[in-house]
């Protein structure tokens, strides 16, 4: 008898702590929520070109979602928070018919650059630090080095949001090393 109310007295305590931890994790997310970098895509399904089919767009939006997330946790402090509302997306190249292959292929050529429009706030304690309104453009994306892989599929676009970033968020407000 004994024991089994040891057992059932540690079971209650680690259920206890359980739940402990669960909201620690529920707070920190919470915290999390309020700083870092938030990003919208405003009517998606207007945008100019972000791919053929469903399949092909959501992926195209979760990867620049996660680069813009990715490039804007390195440049903006901990303590700000910084929301990233995308307007317009139009991918390098356009897509084209094969007939050959009965297939959609995406043709890089100097008249189709990448371009994203995109709407900015960065701000800290509740209080705006500076806003604005980007057009990102790469007239020149064919020429030089890319330092993303040509496996890639927005290897073009991410070079663009890298030096879109480097440019308007400078290594003085870049976050500090842990």
């Amino acid at each position: 008898m004994g024991a089994a109310y040891t057992d059932l007295k540690y079971s209650a305590w680690e259920c206890s702590m359980k739940k402990i931890a669960v909201m620690l994790g529920l707070l920190g997310a919470a915290a999390g929520a309020l700083a870092g970098v938030d990003v919208r895509f405003v009517s998606p399904d207007k945008f100019i070109d972000i791919g053929r089919d469903e399949a092909q767009q959501q992926q195209v939006l979760q990867g620049l979602e996660a680069h813009l997330k990715a490039v804007g946790d390195k440049r903006v402090s901990r303590s700000q928070t910084l929301l990233i509302e995308v307007l317009d997306v139009n991918l390098a190249g356009d897509e084209r018919l094969i007939p050959s292959r009965g297939a959609m292929l995406r043709v890089l050529r100097g008249a189709t650059p990448p371009s994203i429009q995109l709407r900015y706030t960065l701000s800290e304690a509740g209080i705006v630090l500076r806003s604005g309104e980007s057009r990102l453009s790469d007239l020149g994306y064919q020429d030089g080095f890319n330092r993303y892989s040509g496996s890639d599929a927005l290897r073009y676009e991410k070079a663009m949001v890298d030096d879109w970033f480097r440019s308007e968020f400078s290594l003085a407000s870049a976050k500090a090393a842990p």
